[in-house]
């Protein structure tokens, strides 16, 4: 069993990590003699304890063998976007062409485009999120305002005015308190779910800096597609916002 492999079943069974660091650095030593002599495996890169452990969970868990054949994978599948064991080549792919060698793929796993690309989209969308919090924040600040002017407008009626505007005031500003309330909990809840998001871009960003300086080649090629799907679904609730007008103005309205 390789240290990666070991690392990833430790995780999967609760097994207290720091418990078995000293043996594993034992395993680690003896792995890399292997490696280092062995033919096979001379080009295999060999990371730290420590810089493995740095990498994000959801990575650590990516398994780089075939659950379904126990085999390692092998090869990657254009036709099909999945990387596949010899087994799975045999059993599911005979008829498609272009199959490539995962070896070959995963060297330029950190030069290529899909990290750059998901890099970017997380920079844009946390661009969008600060943008809408300062407005939302901005435009409650500008109803709180504008709820003290219609208060003072009142106070300036009250005193021109005979006793049946103190009944009037009193009707209006529970509307006016009450349309503010109505709209301060819709932005505070906005604002708290932007507020969640932002961490959310924050930890995905956090997760393609680990990947970028700790992960193994293949690490980085399985992880990238699961950063992708997880960015794709910032960027569709991110589109909502959008199009539900996040940025429409909003004014108190008294009847």
């Amino acid at each position: 069993m390789c240290f990666a492999e070991y690392v990833t079943l430790s995780i999967s069974q609760n097994l207290p990590i720091s418990g078995v660091l000293n043996a594993m650095r034992v395993c680690v030593l003896g792995c890399q003699k292997h490696h280092s002599f062995s033919k096979a495996s001379r080009n295999h890169e060999v990371i730290s304890i420590e810089n493995y452990l740095k990498l994000p969970s959801a990575i650590l868990k990516i398994a780089t063998y075939c659950n379904e054949h126990n085999s390692k994978y092998q090869n990657f599948c254009p036709q099909h976007d999945k990387i596949c064991c010899s087994v799975c080549i045999s059993e599911y792919h005979t008829t498609c062409c272009g199959l490539k060698s995962l070896q070959e793929i995963v060297k330029t796993s950190k030069e290529s485009a899909w990290l750059e690309n998901i890099e970017a989209n997380l920079k844009d969308m946390r661009y969008n999120y600060d943008n809408i919090k300062k407005d939302r924040e901005q435009d409650l600040a500008s109803v709180r305002n504008q709820r003290k002017h219609f208060h003072e407008e009142i106070k300036q009626i009250r005193e021109q005015i005979n006793s049946h505007l103190d009944l009037l005031e009193q009707q209006i500003i529970k509307e006016l308190n009450a349309a503010e309330h109505k709209i301060k909990s819709a932005f505070e809840t906005l604002i708290s779910q932007i507020t969640e998001k932002i961490n959310t871009v924050e930890t995905l960003q956090g997760n393609i800096s680990s990947v970028k300086e700790y992960a193994s080649d293949l690490q980085t090629f399985l992880g990238s597609k699961s950063l992708e799907t997880e960015v794709e679904r910032e960027k569709t609730y991110l589109k909502s916002l959008f199009q539900d007008g996040v940025f429409i103005k909003t004014k108190l309205n008294v009847t």
